[in-house]
């Protein structure tokens, strides 16, 4: 397992199992925060129904005497039904409601402070400041408040409620178990999924290094590993377009376009092996422009130039595909003619040599004439490029002291 993976794993992991051991942990929590309002909401409304019953016997509330009555009568009530503190106060104005367990213990205060009942904290008349009572919950008869309920105490769990969170923790703790158990399988998928195609990136990216530099990988998604996946791709393809450029850059002659004498020494070898293999002959053909020297000094090195990229284009448009063009150096040309015998050869050279010097060379400048002189050598089977090279170019040599512009065949094949 990678690095990478296993961090993702361990994240994955802690993640949800902290998740889930938070909500097991909240959930009873607000579960008990639920219950506790509701029963002091119940409270709060048997304490609006008793001082509202106070209200509709009396028509009075708020008053000293109104305390002390409200007091007096919910003390002397009958007795309580409900397990805990006996009933808030006006139960006894209302004795068919009893409030449902469990049951809070509230000091009641009305508006004026008069402590209506005390709970734990404090005595039934005792009259408290403003700051003691108004942070408590105000109970309400319509807009009006009329007293202010203070918790003194905590709920008292019924055996029901203490059933229902007993299950309710089980639940969760099961579902904690159930789900840790889960998340290890899916986290392992999830990060393996994550993790396969930077595996695939880093594969290709080495076999890069190591100078393969024709890769792809594959692009499953849209995300942000999907979209490093693609850029990755078209990186490769530019890259590798652009080093078979400077591959081509590096075997061909700047100027004409040919090939490079480079070039010809890496391919004649492999293509000799072939023609022998194929019992084939091959010939091998080196050109020269005749007086290219006196063209440079009379009509200028740019018009050379020009020359040269002529001859060069008349050569391309004049061989195979099967043949190599090369500029071996200067002025100088090498054509290899695989599968080619010396009169196919020949007959070849002597129709582009009439080419050239047919060519109208007056459009480039006024006076300009060019002819090429060339050297062949055949060999079946093929034995030494090299050797034959040499012989093509002492043929080529004898072209030239025999007064230029023709074509010279090796009389004797064993020669080369």
């Amino acid at each position: 397992m990678s690095s990478l993976q296993s961090k993702l794993l361990l994240t994955l992991m802690g993640t949800c199992i902290g998740l889930v051991l938070l909500i097991a942990t909240i959930t009873p929590w607000v579960v008990e925060q639920s219950f506790i309002e509701g029963a002091k909401e119940k409270h709060y409304q048997h304490f609006a129904r008793g001082i509202e019953g106070y209200i509709q016997r009396y028509h009075s509330w708020g008053t000293k005497e109104d305390a002390a009555r409200y007091s007096e009568i919910t003390i002397s009530g009958p007795p309580r039904p409900v397990i805990g503190r006996p009933v808030a106060p006006g139960m006894s104005l209302r004795p068919e409601e009893n409030l449902p367990e469990p049951t809070f213990l509230f000091a009641l205060v009305d508006p004026t402070g008069v402590v209506l009942d005390g709970g734990k904290r404090f005595r039934v008349g005792q009259v408290l400041p403003k700051s003691d009572y108004e942070y408590g919950d105000p109970i309400k008869i319509g807009q009006r408040i009329v007293a202010y309920a203070l918790p003194t105490g905590r709920p008292t769990p019924t055996p029901e409620y203490k059933m229902f969170s007993q299950s309710l923790r089980e639940a969760l703790m099961l579902s904690t178990l159930v789900a840790a158990c889960l998340i290890i399988p899916i986290a392992l998928w999830r990060s393996n999924s994550l993790v396969r195609p930077l595996r695939g990136l880093i594969t290709a990216v080495n076999r890069m290094a190591d100078g393969d530099l024709v890769q792809k990988v594959e692009v499953n998604s849209k995300d942000e590993i999907g979209q490093l996946a693609k850029s990755f791709n078209l990186m490769n393809d530019r890259l590798v377009e652009a080093d078979q450029h400077l591959r081509e850059l590096s075997l061909r002659d700047e100027l004409t376009g040919l090939y490079n004498r480079r070039y010809f020494n890496q391919e004649i070898a492999g293509l000799c092996k072939y023609v022998k293999r194929q019992d084939q002959p091959m010939t091998i053909v080196l050109g020269d422009i005749d007086h290219f020297k006196k063209i440079n000094d009379n009509f200028s090195h740019i018009v050379g130039d020009q020359v040269l990229v002529k001859v060069a284009e008349l050569l391309r448009q004049s061989m195979r595909g099967s043949d190599i063009v090369a500029r071996f150096g200067g002025e100088e040309m090498v054509i290899a003619l695989p599968a080619t015998s010396t009169e196919q050869a020949k007959h070849m050279i002597e129709r582009l040599r009439k080419q050239i010097e047919a060519y109208d060379w007056h459009s480039i400048r006024d006076g300009l004439a060019v002819t090429m002189s060339f050297g062949l050598c055949q060999q079946k089977p093929v034995r030494d490029w090299e050797a034959m090279l040499a012989q093509a170019d002492e043929e080529l040599y004898r072209a030239k002291n025999n007064g230029r512009n023709q074509v010279c065949v090796a009389e004797q094949l064993a020669l080369c």
